[in-house]
C-alpha cells in the first residue's frame, strides 16, 4: 500500500492539509493532523448512541468483557463459530473453520464486529490490552486483505464484498477509529485512512442493489462525512444521499413494509437510514427532508404488525423482536402519536388501530384489542418478496 496514493487523495484546500503535504515526514504529519481533527469532532461522533454490532460474534453466555478477554488471546468468533489463531497477530482473515465450508464465516469475519466490541469495552475500562489487540487485528487485516481492482464485482472476494465494505465503514470502523486514535501508531493511522479511501472508491464503483445498496451507501456516506479532507468526499456524499433517497421510494411499499417482506430485513433497511441520519445530524449536515415521511411510515409498519404482547411476528427470513426496542432509536429522529403510545407503555400518545390492512405488502392484522390476553391473527396474502422470502 502506497502512501503516495493517500497523499494524492487529500484535498489541499482543506485546513491543515497543505502543511501535511509539505512536511518532510508525511506519515507523522498526517497522523498528527488526524488526531487533531478527531479531537475536534469526537464529541459530535459520540453524540450518536452506541449500536451493538450485528451478527453472532460472541459465544453463548459470554458477557462483553468475557468476549474481549477471549479476543485478546487470539480466539475470535464469526456466525457463532470460534477459531483459535494463537494470537491477534496471527489471524488468518481468509480462513474458514466451519465443518462444511460455510462461506458466511469468512465474509462476516471481515465485518470487524469483534474489534468494535474491543473499542466499546476500552472506552469503559481503559484496558490497553484491548487497544493492542485492536491494532493487531486491523493491521493484519489491512496487510493481508488488499483492495481488489475496479473490475472485481461487489459480490466477489473473501474480505472486500461490498456489503462488508458498507458495514465496516457505516457501522464499525468509525467507532473503532474514534475509540483508539490516541492509541494507534502514526503508521497504522495512515494505513487506516488510506484503506478508508480505498473503501470509498470500491463502494462508488462496485455497489450493487437491494438491501446491500443501503449498507453500501450508508458506508460511503460515513466515509464522506468523517473524512471531508478527501478530494472525492463531496462527490461521494452527494451520490450516497441521492441513491438512498431514490432507494427509499423503491424499497418501501406505500403501507410502509420493505419489499423483501421480512421482519428482519425490514429493520436492516430502516437501520441503515437511521445510521445515516444520525451521522448527518451529529455533524451538522442538512437532513434529506424527503426521507422523513417514508421512514416514519416504515417505522410504523412494525406497529401495524405488532402482536398485543408487544412482539413482532417472524415473517419470511425474519425474527421476533420487541417493537418498543426497535422504535427507541428511531424516536430520536422522528415520532408519531402511535410511536409515543408504544414507547410509553400506553401512557401517552394515541392507541394504535385495532385491525388493519396493509394492502400493498399484502398483510392483514386482526386484533380484539391491545391487552396482553387479546386475540391476534395475521393473514399473509403477500407477493413473493425479494431475496429473503420463503416459498
Amino acid at each position: 500500500m502506497s502512501l503516495e496514493e493517500l497523499s494524492s487523495a487529500l484535498d489541499s484546500s482543506f485546513p491543515g492539509i497543505s502543511e501535511v503535504l509539505a512536511a518532510d515526514d508525511f506519515t507523522s504529519a498526517f497522523a498528527s493532523f488526524i488526531r487533531g481533527y478527531l479531537d475536534s469532532t469526537r464529541d459530535r461522533y459520540f453524540s450518536i448512541p452506541y449500536e451493538v454490532p450485528e451478527n453472532v460474534y460472541k459465544l453463548e453466555g459470554e458477557s462483553d468483557r468475557d468476549a474481549c478477554d477471549r479476543i485478546v488471546t487470539g480466539t475470535l468468533v464469526s456466525v457463532g463459530v470460534p477459531s483459535a489463531f494463537g494470537s491477534t497477530k496471527d489471524v488468518d482473515w481468509h480462513s474458514n473453520p466451519t465443518f462444511n465450508g460455510y462461506k458466511e464465516w469468512t465474509w462476516q469475519f471481515s465485518r470487524h464486529n469483534d474489534v468494535k466490541l474491543l473499542a466499546h469495552e476500552y472506552l469503559l475500562t481503559g484496558n490497553h490490552a484491548y487497544a493492542e489487540a485492536a491494532a493487531d487485528l486491523i493491521s493484519t487485516w489491512i496487510d493481508t486483505c488488499p483492495v481488489p481492482g475496479p473490475d472485481v464485482d461487489g459480490h466477489d472476494t473473501d474480505c472486500w464484498r461490498t456489503i462488508e465494505c458498507g458495514i465496516r465503514m457505516g457501522a464499525n470502523w468509525p467507532y473503532i477509529i474514534y475509540a483508539f486514535y490516541r492509541e494507534f501508531s502514526d503508521d497504522l493511522i495512515a494505513r487506516i485512512f488510506l484503506s478508508m479511501h480505498q473503501h470509498g472508491v470500491r463502494l462508488m464503483l462496485n455497489h450493487t442493489q437491494g438491501n446491500w445498496l443501503l449498507m453500501e451507501m450508508n458506508g460511503l456516506c460515513y466515509i464522506a462525512v468523517i473524512c471531508p479532507f478527501f478530494k472525492e468526499s463531496g462527490k461521494w456524499s452527494s451520490f450516497a444521499l441521492s441513491s438512498l433517497e431514490e432507494e427509499a421510494g423503491k424499497q418501501f411499499y406505500a403501507d410502509g413494509f420493505q419489499y423483501e417482506l421480512t421482519t428482519n430485513y425490514h429493520d436492516v433497511a430502516v437501520n441503515n437510514y437511521q445510521r445515516m441520519l444520525q451521522l448527518l445530524k451529529a455533524f451538522g449536515r442538512d437532513l434529506p427532508g424527503s426521507l422523513n415521511s417514508i421512514l416514519l411510515n416504515a417505522t410504523e409498519a412494525n406497529i401495524k404488525l405488532m402482536e398485543p404482547d408487544g412482539m413482532l411476528p417472524d415473517i419470511n427470513d425474519g425474527n421476533t423482536f420487541v417493537v418498543k426496542e426497535l422504535l427507541e432509536p428511531k424516536a430520536r429522529l422522528f415520532t408519531s402519536p402511535q410511536m409515543e403510545w408504544v414507547l410509553s407503555g400506553g401512557k401517552k400518545g394515541e392507541i394504535p388501530y385495532k385491525s388493519i390492512a396493509m394492502p400493498y405488502s399484502g398483510f392483514f392484522a386482526f386484533r380484539s384489542g391491545w391487552g396482553r390476553e387479546d386475540i391476534y391473527g395475521l393473514l399473509d396474502s403477500a407477493p413473493f418478496g425479494r431475496m429473503h422470502q420463503h416459498e
